[in-house]
């Protein structure tokens, strides 16, 4: 992860996301530049792994070089918007796929904010 002098507090309350897939929940956070824009992390340490199998889990944590975040993208825009939020969400979830092989037509959905209980 960059300097945590890079980044600011964003009070945005949606700067978090959760990729549900099969028995898998990936949490994602956004963390807002200083010098502008916002980057999408994977919160490794916070995410649950039980749809994987352990080389995907290892090769995660190989990513992460032992930091809980793992980048995966720079948005130029300084604010959310709902097209943002989408764009986001939909980059999220095609890393997800290709990074970890899960199959396309699998089934990932997506909230914002405060972390849910899953169903």
């Amino acid at each position: 992860m960059a300097d945590a002098s890079e980044y600011m507090d964003s009070g945005e309350k949606d700067a978090l996301l959760y990729m549900y897939c099969d028995s898998c929940i990936f949490e994602g956070i956004l963390l807002f530049r200083v010098a502008g824009g916002i980057d999408l992390f994977l919160m490794r340490e916070n995410s649950e792994f039980e749809c994987l199998e352990i080389d995907q889990i290892t090769w995660l944590r190989k990513q992460a070089q032992g930091d809980a975040l793992l980048f995966i993208e720079h948005f130029p825009e300084r604010e959310l918007s709902k097209d943002l939020k989408k764009r986001i969400a939909d980059r999220f979830a095609s890393w997800l796929r290709a990074s970890l092989n899960l199959r396309a037509n699998e089934k990932i959905r997506v909230e914002w904010g405060v972390r849910p209980w899953p169903e």
